[in-house]
């Protein structure tokens, strides 16, 4: 460069990325919280779903509930001296309380306590450097469960059990597994351990643990190579969960997620087996015949909830192409092996003779926002949670108080499952009903119930309104039946009626959903529910006079004036007699409202008075 040459110094910015720590390893920890990890801090998410969340946003998007983001957010700093000599990070993964995060870099292992806001490491530098976290990390209860090669055993591949309550320490009493091949993934679901090895054996591990004491039997190995197309290709899986199942211990099915692919690997029937069976009709235990059958082709995270509700024993969800798809796995699924609803299909069911059959068709397909990506199923609150990728504001600020400000956004599920419980055909037995009434019982001490109930029910009608729309636009074709006619019977708002009566707040759900709906929709509505002006007497009789206050408008739209004028009056006297001011007030406003004078008012003051 010559000396007249102008040097330009120019800026760059560095804008940080934080990953899923559900990317790194499907522990339940992981899928039951938003965890977060950037490359020298850990972002664990504590917010709790109350109330004022909800009725604050509710009105933005009835079925997105905003959180605030302030003091949502346990930031944990990775010790400097890990990072130094570790960086990048590769595996995190959190307690299934959410009172410990474990990481692993490029060697040793460190965990640090929510408790006490401090992390522990390996006892020296020579632990540390002898052992590379390879396959992930989880918790089991109060032991960090680490697959490993250990470079002071000669390369050995290993499962180190390490104690929350004592120092990190690979002292020669802790317990140990040793694999034959180094570990591709691995995961634990109730006390059994899965670890999916490079050489395409699977091993299943039985865990005995006390407070001070852990035991580690050997249960099986499976040779997954055997499975067929598509084939199981170890370096290539991002998780490995068990399909759950009380056949599990005898025939065992696993959920493979590989790439962006799903897939339902299980063991063979024995009659079904044949090439498997040996002289006399004996399965040779060491060629075990698999099945592979693709759930879905398009997922990017896959969450297994073994949360039973009623009559559904658990859940598997997969997110992929702007929707959260949920399978159902009920009871009677569960002791059956668990894998119908997986790989069955409504096509095949109606192929194989069995239409609409209850078992297989136990999935559901949730759309989501595209900007919104599920992390975390809250199962016992009916909600997915995750992040809004697309609201910038967070990232504003570069530093630990920005990144802590993320927004977190949670999507209730509940309304969607017994949308589809309700709807699984026109023609579904009452066992169907069974199941909704059971599984949504299972919610009904939730703060927001009543609004995810509120969803369903508009939903429902809203649906059905533009079915009735689309056919009366239809030119009626000679010779076919009335399509309206036929359909009748598999009507959902009926059933969604029926299922709401069962829960005590069913009138405050169908006057707040019918006050949010058009008043074209209101006549189909209360002609499932029973009439406007009988759902009026029913709230004066059971003294829900705020409810029957809500009911005025649309007795005023749908009732005679003569009849509306008897029901204010009622109202008004159990509201004076309650000395209940506030209703007393609303239908004054309301009379104000309606009349094009006071006279109506003066008129029924005086027949209060006089009655």
């Amino acid at each position: 460069m010559d000396g007249g040459t102008v040097l330009r110094h120019q800026q760059a910015d560095v804008l940080p990325f934080v990953r899923a720590a559900s990317s790194t390893v499907a522990c339940d920890g992981n899928t039951k919280r938003v965890c977060l990890f950037s490359d020298d801090k850990v972002f664990l998410n504590l917010c709790e779903f109350d109330q004022a969340d909800q009725n604050q946003n509710q009105n933005q998007n009835q079925n997105q509930l905003h959180l605030q983001p302030e003091l949502q957010w346990h930031v944990a700093h990775i010790p400097p001296e890990y990072i130094a000599s570790n960086w990048p990070i590769r595996y995190v993964a959190a307690d299934d309380d959410g009172r410990a995060i474990a990481v692993a870099g490029t060697h040793g292992v460190a965990w640090y306590s929510c408790d006490t806001q401090r992390w522990r490491m390996l006892r020296n530098k020579q632990q540390e450097e002898a052992i590379t976290c390879v396959g992930g990390l989880l918790w089991y209860h109060n032991y960090l469960v680490v697959a490993c090669i250990n470079r002071e055993c000669g390369d050995l591949a290993q499962l180190l059990f390490f104690a929350r309550n004592r120092q990190l320490d690979m002292t020669s009493d802790m317990q140990t597994v040793v694999l034959e091949h180094p570990a591709a993934t691995i995961s634990c679901h109730n006390s059994n351990l899965l670890v999916l090895c490079r050489n395409n054996m699977l091993y299943q591990y039985a865990i005995f643990d006390d407070v001070d004491f852990i035991q580690v039997a050997f249960r099986r190995q499976i040779d997954l190579s055997a499975s067929g197309a598509p084939a199981v290709d170890p370096p290539r899986v991002r998780s490995l969960q068990w399909v759950p199942s009380a056949l599990f211990d005898t025939k065992p099915a696993f959920l493979v997620h590989q790439g962006t692919m799903l897939m339902v690997v299980e063991e063979l029937p024995f009659d079904e087996a044949g090439a498997g069976a040996g002289a006399g009709g004996t399965k040779d235990a060491a060629a075990v015949l698999l099945r592979t059958a693709v759930v879905s082709d398009q997922v990017e995270m896959t969450i297994t909830s073994g949360v039973n509700f009623g009559n559904m024993h658990s859940t598997v969800w997969w997110f992929g192409a702007s929707r959260l798809h949920a399978c159902l796995i009920s009871l009677e699924d569960f002791m059956d092996g668990g894998t119908g609803p997986l790989v069955s299909s409504p096509a095949q069911n109606q192929t194989q003779g069995n239409p609409l059959g209850r078992q297989q068709q136990q999935r559901v397909a949730i759309r989501v926002r595209p900007e919104f990506f599920p992390i975390a199923v809250s199962a016992d609150k009916g909600m997915a949670i995750g992040i809004d990728q697309e609201d910038w504001g967070a990232f504003d600020d570069h530093t630990v108080a920005g990144l802590s400000r993320l927004p977190v956004r949670a999507k209730l599920y509940l309304h969607n499952i017994l949308d589809h419980m309700l709807t699984l055909a026109a023609n579904a037995s009452a066992a169907a009903d069974q199941d909704a009434l059971l599984y949504a019982a299972c919610f009904e001490h939730l703060e927001f119930f009543a609004h995810a109930m509120e969803i369903l029910l508009h939903e429902v009608l809203v649906r059905e309104m533009d079915q009735q729309h689309r056919q009366q636009r239809l030119p009626a074709t000679p010779g076919t039946p009335d399509t309206a006619a036929t359909t009748s019977g598999g009507r959902t708002l009926p059933r969604v009626i029926a299922l709401l009566r069962n829960f005590s707040s069913f009138y405050e759900i169908v006057v707040h959903c019918a006050r949010k709906t058009e008043a074209a929709f209101w006549p189909h509505l209360f002609a499932s529910v029973g009439g406007p002006e009988l759902l009026f007497r029913q709230c004066l009789a059971t003294g829900r006079l705020e409810t029957a206050t809500q009911c005025l408008l649309i007795l005023q739209t749908l009732e005679p004036s003569s009849v509306n004028e008897s029901n204010i009056l009622a109202l008004l006297s159990r509201a004076v007699g309650a000395q209940n001011k506030p209703v007393c007030l609303e239908i004054i406003r309301f009379l104000g409202m309606a009349a094009a004078s006071d006279r109506p008012l003066k008129q029924l003051l005086e027949r209060l008075h006089h009655g």
